[in-house]
Parts: C-alpha cells; structure tokens; sequence
C-alpha cells in the first residue's frame, strides 16, 4: 500500500495524462475541421461572380465560371445556367451540347428538365436554320469579257423637280430665318424702349411710333414663320423626289485579271 502522498502524486500524474490526451484529441478534430474547409473549392464565389455577369448581360464570362462552380458542387442548375449563359452569348453548340449534358443527370428537378427540354428545342432549331456561308465564286480564267450591264428606266422629270424642290425650299427657309431674326431683334429693341421711363411714363418712344413698330414686327414674325414651315417642306419633297426617283445609271462589269472591272455611266 503506497503511503497518501505518493497516492496523491500518481492520481495527479493520472489526471495531467488524461487531460493531456484530451486536449490532443480536441486539436486534431479541431485541424481536420479546417482543414476541410480551407481545402473545399470555392464554389460559392464562382457562383457569386457567375451571377453578377449574368446579371450584367456578360453571358460569355458568365458560362465558364457556372462551368466551376458546377465541377465543385455538381448540381444540375448550376451546369443549366452555364448552358443558358452560352445560349444568349450565342455559342450555340456549347448550350446544346450542355443541354443534354443536363437530360443524362439524375435527380434533376421537373421545373429545370422542362426548362431544358424547351430551350435546348429552341437551340437545335436556330442552328438548323443557319447554314454555312458559301465562299464567294471566282473568277474563270479565260472568261470572254462580255459586260454586264445593268439599266433602269428614268422618270426624267422627278431629278430636276427634286433639286429644284430642294433649292426653292432652302431658300425661303433662308428668308424665314432671316425674318425672324429681325423680329427677335426688333421685340429686343422696343423693349429697350418702353424701359425708358421718366415719372411712371415711358419717354424712350411714343405711342403711336411703338405700336406701327410692333405692327410691323407680328407682320414679319407670321411670315417668317410660314417661309420657314414653306421651305422646310420644301426641302421634305425635293429630297423625296431625288431617293424615290428610278436609277438611270448603267454598271458595266467586265471580268478583269483576277477580279471584276466596273464602269459606271450616266
């Protein structure tokens, strides 16, 4: 039997090996934890970005990124929205090859299988309508050197009624201008006028001088107003007469060299 403090000693050594062991239990639970998290893609921040593309209408930066965030956590949305990303950025091949990457997982949620099915639909019709662009045809060596021509009937008058139209109207738009110039600085002046004052009465122009000036100047405002309106349409159906008038050029194309030679007459 030991005596009672040694039993004391070797409790208290029994109780600091315990605690010992604990505490190195607990620490390594403790990095294994961090560990896990420091080693766990960053999914979450590719998604956020990815979204934040999408959002701005940058759909071409927005595929590859839902591409990561998909291969770190593999759920069917996020591998959808890359598809529809490449979809509106137009890489239609990419989408639809995604698409059906979609239809072949499991567990895929009815909502998103539809939405699928519809847009990958819509994709294989638009890439069924575009066909490739055929190259442009070349030059036969040796081809006679007949010309093409190409000649439309003209109308005759609706070239020199256009420009006249055109003329005339720039004219009396000139004219309208010009009136309605004068009235801005004629209202000016009579105001300068009437402002002379002296004792409640105006003293800089009398009555019957201001009111034949300011006559004058509602003549010339109505008139400027309807040359201008005159000339403006004037102008309006000048112009329409030159662009709807029939092309009365002639294109001659004549195999040149390697290329075409093109003479234009009138």
């Amino acid at each position: 039997m030991l005596p009672p403090a040694q039993t004391r000693i070797h409790s208290r050594t029994a109780r600091v090996a315990v605690l010992t062991f604990a505490l190195s239990v607990a620490g390594a639970l403790l990095a294994s934890q961090v560990m896990a998290v420091a080693d766990k893609p960053a999914d979450k921040t590719a998604f956020k970005r990815a979204a934040a593309h999408f959002k701005a209408g940058e759909y071409a930066q927005a595929a590859p990124l839902f591409h990561i965030a998909y291969t770190a956590n593999a759920k069917p949305v996020l591998l959808f929205n890359a598809a529809l990303s490449e979809q509106r950025a137009d890489q239609l091949e990419a989408a639809a090859r995604d698409y059906r990457r979609v239809l072949k997982l499991k567990d895929v949620h009815p909502k998103i299988m539809a939405r699928t099915r519809k847009e990958l639909a819509l994709v294989e019709a638009t890439l069924a309508t575009r066909k490739p662009s055929l190259p442009a045809p070349q030059p036969v060596k040796g081809a006679p050197e007949t010309p093409t021509t190409v000649r439309k009937d003209a109308a005759g008058w609706q070239g020199p009624a256009g420009w006249a139209g055109v003329g005339v109207g720039a004219a009396l738009v000139g004219v309208g201008g010009w009136l309605l110039t004068g009235v801005a600085a004629e209202q000016a002046e009579l105001d300068d006028l009437t402002a002379q004052q002296d004792g409640g009465k105006v003293k800089g122009i009398s009555y019957e001088e201001y009111h034949r000036r300011d006559q004058d100047n509602a003549s010339n405002e109505a008139l400027g107003i309807v040359s201008l309106a005159t000339g403006l349409c004037a102008v309006g159906g000048g112009a329409w007469l030159l662009l709807s008038q029939p092309d009365s050029t002639a294109l001659h194309l004549r195999p040149h060299g390697r290329g075409l030679a093109l003479r234009v007459s009138f």
